[in-house]
């Protein structure tokens, strides 16, 4: 019998209890912790190229989940423009993967930590709207 790490049974657990929005939001912070820690390997010395751009492997995995979230039926535009800059952010971690570069990164990270506390604040204000209600 193998010994689960209580660290993944919490994260196991948090994900699959939390409602869709802080699963989003934990998406976010995932995927900006990657990058993150990708721009320190790079930066480090002497760099560990090989785990930054496994990092940014799993950075960019989480960019095309929160694609994937996207509902182009209910508002076609404000999806096809967080899309675009899904795609935009793409391409700044493929900038990071093959070319080692930490100013894309560093942009990636920006904008998706941008994007994260923008929909942390819409979240905010959706639940005090209800509760005026």
């Amino acid at each position: 019998m193998s010994k689960r790490n209580p660290l993944h049974t919490y994260r196991s657990v948090q994900a699959t209890s939390c409602d869709p929005t802080q699963l989003l939001l934990l998406l976010y912070d995932k995927t900006t912790s990657e990058i993150q820690k990708a721009i320190l390997l790079f930066q480090s010395y002497p760099a560990d190229t090989d785990q930054a751009r496994y990092c940014l492997v799993k950075a960019h995995l989480g960019v095309m989940e929160l694609d994937k979230t996207l509902n182009f039926k209910v508002l076609p535009e404000l999806a096809q423009s967080l899309h675009n800059l899904y795609l935009h952010v793409l391409l700044l971690l493929g900038e990071g993967i093959s070319e080692s570069r930490v100013d894309s990164l560093q942009r990636a990270h920006t904008l998706l930590s941008d994007l994260r506390r923008t929909w942390d604040e819409a979240a905010r204000n959706a639940v005090k709207g209800e509760a005026a209600v």
